[in-house]
C-alpha cells in the first residue's frame, strides 16, 4: 500500500511529476507514491431529463419556452463517465484501493476547474479516505517538490473553496443549456434556418454587448469641437489628461466654435521654463501574456489560433513556458530567481519558442 495516489490531470502532467520526484512510483520526502492521470474531464453532468423524475421527464427534455425556466432543485445533478472514459477510471480505482490517501494534483487554476475534474474522479470511484492537494506554480521539477512537501488536507469538499467555485461555474454552464432552447426555438419561430442557436455564461453576454455597440454605432451622431493645445519647439503636441465620462470637464475644454478655442488661447502667453529635475524612476515590466493575447498578436501575421494553440501547448508540455491563463499576470518570486540564475539558458529558449511559432 502507498501512502499517497497522486492524481494528475492528463498524461503530460503524470511525466513532469513523474520527472520531479523520480518516477511513476516510488519514495518522495518520506512517503511512498504512485502517479495516475485522467485526460481531462472524464465525466459530465447527465442530460437534463435524465437528472429528474419520471413524471418531469417531457418537461426537461421539451426546447418548448413553456417549459422554461427549469426548478433547478428537481435536478439531481448527477454525472455519467465520458465516452472511452471507463477504463481510466477503473484503473483509478483500483489503484485507490492500495493508497492511504489520494493527491489532488491538477491544474491549480483560479477558475477551480482543476479542482472539480478531480472531485468528480474521486466522487465517482465512492473514494471515502484522506484528500491532500498540492499547489504547483508551474510543473518544473522544483516546483513540483516544493508543492509536494506542502499539501494541504482538503478531505471535506464542502470546505474546499476551489472546488465549490469550480462546482458552481459548471452549474451555471449546465443550466444556460435553457438559454440555448430559447433562443433557437424562438430563431426558428421568426424563419431562420438554425439547427442550434448555442448560448450560453459568456457568449449571451458577448452577443448583447455587441448589440447594444452596434446600436451606438448607428446612431452615433458626430459632433466637431475645438481645443486649445500646447506645440512645443519639437514640434510634440500636449493636451489636458481629462477622464472620458467626465462631462463637465470635458466641457470646459471643448469647444463648439473656433473663435471659443481663439478665446480661451488668448489667456495663455509663453513663459521661460524656471526650472529642469531630473531624477531615477521605476516602471513596472509588463504583465506576462494570456494565450488570447498571444492569439491575437500571432493573428496579425496570419498565423490560425489553432496552431498557436497547438505549438503553445508542445512549449508547455516540454516545460520551455507555462500555462498562459488568464488570470496568470505576473510570475512568482520563485519563478523569477530560477529565471535570474538561467538568463543565458532562457534567452535561447525565447528564441527557439520564436522560431517555432514562426515556422
Amino acid at each position: 500500500m502507498v501512502d499517497y495516489l497522486i492524481l494528475t490531470e492528463k498524461p503530460s502532467a503524470a511525466e513532469n511529476f513523474s520527472t520531479a520526484l523520480g518516477g511513476k512510483n516510488g519514495t518522495f520526502d518520506g512517503k511512498t507514491y504512485k502517479i495516475v492521470h485522467a485526460r481531462g474531464h472524464l465525466l459530465t453532468l447527465a442530460e437534463p431529463e435524465k437528472q429528474v423524475d419520471a413524471s418531469l421527464k417531457e418537461k426537461y427534455k421539451s426546447w418548448d419556452p413553456e417549459t422554461i425556466p427549469w426548478n433547478l432543485s428537481n435536478l439531481s445533478w448527477r454525472r455519467s463517465p465520458i465516452r472511452n472514459a471507463g477504463s481510466i477510471l477503473n484503473s483509478i480505482k483500483d489503484a485507490a484501493q492500495n493508497a492511504k490517501a489520494i493527491v489532488i494534483a491538477t491544474d491549480n487554476d483560479p477558475s477551480g476547474e482543476g479542482e472539480l475534474l478531480a472531485w468528480e474522479i474521486i466522487e465517482y470511484i465512492r473514494w471515502n479516505g484522506i484528500v491532500l492537494r498540492e499547489y504547483h506554480d508551474d510543473e518544473t521539477p522544483k516546483s513540483i517538490r516544493k508543492a509536494m512537501s506542502n499539501l494541504k488536507d482538503v478531505s471535506d469538499k464542502n470546505q474546499d473553496g476551489e472546488y465549490l467555485k469550480g462546482l458552481v461555474r459548471n452549474k451555471w454552464d449546465f443550466s444556460s443549456m435553457q438559454l440555448t432552447r430559447l433562443a433557437t426555438s424562438y430563431a426558428r419561430e421568426a424563419g431562420f434556418n438554425v439547427k442550434v442557436a448555442n448560448q450560453g455564461r459568456l457568449k449571451s453576454v458577448i452577443i448583447s454587448l455587441v448589440k447594444e455597440r452596434l446600436d451606438e454605432i448607428k446612431n452615433y451622431i458626430k459632433k466637431p469641437y475645438y481645443e486649445a493645445k500646447f506645440k512645443d519647439e519639437n514640434g510634440h503636441i500636449y493636451a489636458r489628461k481629462i477622464k472620458k465620462d467626465d462631462e463637465e470637464q470635458l466641457n470646459l475644454v471643448r469647444h463648439k466654435s473656433k473663435e471659443d478655442a481663439q478665446t480661451e488661447l488668448s489667456m495663455y502667453s509663453s513663459s521661460p521654463i524656471g526650472d529642469v529635475v531630473r531624477k531615477p524612476t521605476t516602471q513596472a515590466p509588463p504583465a506576462l501574456l494570456d494565450l488570447a493575447s498571444l492569439d491575437a498578436i500571432l493573428s496579425k501575421r496570419n498565423y490560425p489560433s489553432n496552431q498557436v494553440k497547438t505549438v503553445y501547448q508542445k512549449l508547455y508540455e516540454k516545460g520551455y513556458v507555462s500555462y498562459p491563463r488568464t488570470e496568470d499576470k505576473f510570475i512568482t518570486q520563485e519563478q523569477f530567481r530560477e529565471f535570474s540564475e538561467n538568463a543565458d539558458k532562457n534567452r535561447c529558449i525565447s528564441r527557439c519558442e520564436y522560431k517555432l511559432i514562426d515556422t
